[in-house]
């Protein structure tokens, strides 16, 4: 916003992104790979309005490698590049930054053979997901109607005016880069739109829309003064009114889960006494729980990481002999412990809790982020 708009603009809008609920709360949590996109992603489009396309482009590429949809914040840089002098040269810097940070990763994947196990988690599996739960455009509206409405309720009030304040800038500016990216986002969203988390990416956005059109309508309003004097006050008054309420947004936040999480170490206790017990040799099955791997360093016997969202039926579908094969080959590598966590549900869920149940003891804990449901813990007899 700096660079196109005034200081009290800018703060303004950090102030009404620190208000947008999912924002603060994700970045508390410290875990939510969305935070880290939103992050590299608004790098990106700083250093393109710097007029530094590598930089640029090394920042968007990280933002798409924590997550697909930061593309949203390499086209917003691009924009911006194009509209500069020697634009080919400035995007040909783009493109090499951005390609830089997924060449990297791909090298670094091929050469512990885990390339073949990445495209297949991350892309394959991700063109299922869309195919099998994708929605219908009216579907997502209405999606994104729910979920707004967990927003924060002063930024809401604030909407229509702020709205009214952008029809008055449109037509004096072009679209810059964040409303490139921005609309991008909101196009993406339509392609699959899960759950609070993905409207991580829509703060920027809402808060520099909200401080730009509220800046615009007050300046539209004080316009109508005859003096030149009246006309600078009217727009002081008004400027600082924005900050006033931006940072009333910023102090009444209506989330209830804004809230600091345990430590990293508190997080290694708990972890510590899972493990209690267990020799060098022995081996784990993990699901839904990367903490212990981190903490422990211990592979789990099954390579996918989680199993909710249809993961389950992906990788049964993939594996000789189905689920059941699946579960033959638990059975023969005789796990001494096993942790499933999150949602993890349906038949092939409750298949393998049948199956697990009559070879291991069932204990259950609940330990943040696992707080709504616990972890199941299944101890070999």
């Amino acid at each position: 916003c700096r660079r196109s708009q005034p200081l009290g603009v800018a703060l303004a809008a950090a102030l009404l992104m620190v208000a947008f609920d999912q924002w603060p709360t994700a970045a508390l949590e410290g875990v939510r790979p969305k935070v880290a996109t939103t992050v590299f992603g608004l790098a990106a489009l700083v250093a393109a309005g710097g007029r530094r396309p590598f930089a640029s482009g090394l920042a968007a590429g990280v933002s798409v490698m924590c997550w697909q949809p930061g593309l949203c914040f390499l086209a917003g840089a691009a924009w911006q590049l194009a509209g500069t002098g020697q634009r080919g040269r400035q995007l040909a810097w783009l493109a090499a930054g951005a390609a830089l940070p997924a060449a990297l990763i791909l090298a670094w994947l091929w050469s512990v053979a885990a390339l073949g196990d990445f495209v297949e988690q991350a892309l394959v599996f991700n063109l299922f997901y869309i195919e099998w739960h994708a929605r219908g455009p009216g579907e997502t509206v209405a999606q994104l109607a729910r979920l707004a409405r967990s927003w924060n309720p002063v930024e809401l009030r604030l909407a229509p005016l702020a709205l009214l304040g952008l029809a008055l800038e449109a037509r004096r500016h072009g679209p810059g880069p964040l409303t490139v990216a921005g609309l991008l986002y909101l196009a993406m969203s339509f392609i699959s739109l899960q759950a609070w988390p993905d409207t991580i990416l829509f703060a920027p956005f809402v808060a520099a829309a909200l401080a730009v059109g509220l800046a615009r309508l007050a300046s539209t309003a004080s316009s109508i003064a005859r003096s030149e004097a009246t006309r600078a006050r009217a727009k002081a008054v008004a400027l600082l009114a924005i900050l006033l309420l931006s940072a009333a947004a910023a102090v009444t936040p209506k989330s209830n889960r804004m809230h600091t999480p345990v430590s990293f170490e508190e997080q290694a206790g708990f972890v510590s006494e899972l493990a209690a017990g267990l020799n060098e040799t022995d081996s784990v099955l993990v699901l839904g729980l990367p903490e212990f791997s981190i903490h422990t360093g211990r592979p789990s016997l099954w390579r996918w990481p989680y199993m909710w969202f249809g993961v389950d039926r992906f990788v049964a579908d993939r594996t000789a002999g189905g689920f059941a094969g699946m579960l033959s080959g638990l059975e023969r590598a005789d796990p001494v412990l096993m942790l499933v966590a999150r949602r993890w549900s349906g038949p092939l869920r409750r298949q393998f809790h049948e199956w697990a149940t009559q070879r291991y003891r069932l204990e259950e804990r609940f330990f943040y982020p696992h707080t709504k449901r616990p972890i199941r813990i299944y101890r070999r007899r």
